[in-house]
């Protein structure tokens, strides 16, 4: 039996679980999931400059240009999820997870877009008839720089593991963002503020770098602290006056 089981705001953080095992191919799927992003933001960019070309309409919009303006939005949206996300933390951490996972969208959107620029620029010195064969060619190498090292940054940032650019944002938003205190006794005296017994295991799983079995703030971990945050949550164990 397969199942999908949807970690985050993208189809590349699916992971596809084969039970009863299911190990290799959900370890698969992550594994691929960073390069696959790569390659959408790639092709993303050369439909951009696909769309640059063209004048003709397509689909609702009366210019593939147009198509430059959905872009710039979802980069607006990435931003704006993510402060959603931030909001709901202390109430619904899988939930606000799930929304600042979607700030990935910004960076590939504007990865994206520079990449069309890059693809454009070269194109039109190519094709010039004013241009010489060694400017036509010197133009196409840095296009070509340009989307590699467009596509390698964006490699870095959008990664999996516990050092990249997404799960340090999101471990910031979980730690610093004043989302989450300590308090010895009494009621949160801070509106959107959610408090936790000194040591409790709710901050822990916020605070500590290391805690039951979970390590760093990669793809996995950070999932696993949300649920597991979600539940110490609802059983209200964490909090300052909880007596067991």
């Amino acid at each position: 039996m397969i199942r999908v089981i949807g970690n985050g705001a993208a189809i590349t953080t699916l992971r596809i679980v084969v039970s009863p095992d299911g190990k290799l191919l959900g370890n698969v799927t992550m594994h691929l999931g960073t390069p696959l992003r790569a390659l959408l933001v790639s092709m993303t960019g050369v439909l951009l400059a696909w769309a640059w070309f063209h004048d003709a309409s397509w689909w609702v919009l009366p210019n593939v240009r147009w198509l430059i303006a959905p872009c710039l939005a979802l980069a607006l949206a990435g931003l704006g999820l993510e402060k959603v996300g931030i909001a709901v933390l202390p109430w619904y951490p899988r939930l606000a997870l799930w929304l600042m996972e979607s700030w990935i969208i910004t960076p590939a959107v504007i990865a994206a877009i520079t990449a069309a620029v890059a693809v454009i620029v070269a194109v039109n010195l190519s094709v010039s008839d004013t241009a010489t064969k060694e400017t036509k060619q010197l133009a196409g190498a840095l296009s070509s720089g340009i989307v590699g090292f467009l596509t390698s940054a964006f490699i870095s940032w959008s990664g999996d593991q516990n050092d990249s650019t997404v799960s340090n944002r999101i471990r910031t938003n979980f730690q610093t963002k004043g989302k989450f205190k300590r308090r010895s006794t009494g009621p949160a005296v801070e509106a959107g503020v959610r408090y936790f017994k000194a040591s409790s295991r709710g901050e822990r799983l916020v605070f500590s770098e290391e805690f039951e079995g979970i390590t760093g703030w990669g793809l996995s971990a950070r999932w696993t602290r949300a649920e597991r945050l979600a539940a110490e949550i609802s059983d209200h164990k964490s909090d300052p006056d909880y007596a067991a």
